[in-house]
């Protein structure tokens, strides 16, 4: 990873992170800067040599042109024609050129290879697998059932409880190693963010912790106002949602990026509060 010397998925989601804030600020002030800084951020994930930043700019580029539409301009074919085309073209450009420059996503494995979409597909699957991986190297998806099922095993107290706050946090105020591979004798597959907080804290604990992102989420959805910033706490959101999800703990265990994220939704509910107030005085 380019940021972190004992982990390097934050190379792929603080790009994501930007790229979610700089299209939303580019929708409505449709400064070229945005798209700028979008494309530096793609270069940044690639030479991080994250893959996942290749296939979630469209998705990302695409969710939040759609909640652009619905939130500001409601449903409008017109408005579709117009920018759907847009951020299908820029996430393909993107999308080809992340291929072309990941080694391990093009068939010349260097730099500025061909691009053969077949070949970047069977990688993606056969990375995905963990049919030829042994058990330390399980996959993320095999992973997320394994780790469901291994709480679930344990009982009923241990499925909603966990095993324990803290387990999985290491401390230069103690010698017990807290990462997944000493405890549990899996490197990869159990390193999304919502399995290292249900095997600390349990169904009940993820279930709650992750309601209160949703509410925050759902709070700024309904009191949606025509700034950028609000459609970049939702778009950003999403990335939180597939990083905890499929991805990573680095939305959950770097201060830095769920800083950001919450600073921003405190601003955006003084927003909230500010309106709330001048509507009262109008009264």
């Amino acid at each position: 990873g380019t940021l972190s010397l004992t982990g390097g998925s934050i190379s792929a989601i603080l790009p994501l992170f930007a790229i979610a804030y700089a299209f939303s600020a580019y929708l409505f002030n449709r400064k070229k800067i945005y798209l700028i800084l979008i494309l530096c951020f793609t270069m940044f994930g690639i030479i991080g040599a994250k893959r996942l930043i290749v296939l979630m700019i469209p998705i990302i580029l695409l969710f939040t042109l759609f909640i652009f539409i619905l939130k500001t301009k409601k449903i409008n074919i017109n408005l579709i024609f117009k920018y759907v085309p847009i951020a299908l073209l820029g996430g393909m450009f993107l999308f080809y050129l992340g291929v072309r420059l990941s080694p391990t996503l093009n068939p010349d494995h260097k730099m500025m290879g061909k691009f053969d979409m077949n070949y970047a597909i069977n990688y993606t699957l056969n990375y995905a697998s963990s049919s030829d991986k042994s058990f330390t190297e399980m996959r993320r998806s095999e992973g997320l059932k394994y780790f469901t099922k291994y709480l679930y095993d344990k009982g009923p107290v241990s499925f909603l409880v966990g095993d324990g706050a803290g387990q999985l946090i290491e401390s230069q105020y103690s010698n017990k190693k807290g990462t997944m591979l000493a405890n549990y004798g899996v490197r990869y597959g159990g390193r999304m963010g919502v399995i290292w907080i249900y095997l600390q804290v349990g169904a009940l604990g993820a279930l709650f912790y992750f309601l209160i992102y949703l509410s925050l989420l759902r709070d700024i959805w309904k009191n949606f106002n025509n700034k950028f910033e609000y459609l970049a706490f939702i778009a950003i959101g999403i990335v939180f949602c597939i990083d905890s999800i499929m991805y990573s703990n680095v939305f959950v265990q770097i201060t830095a990026l769920n800083s950001a994220f919450l600073t921003l939704c405190a601003y955006l509910f003084h927003d909230i509060r500010k309106r709330k107030l001048a509507e009262i005085r109008k009264i």
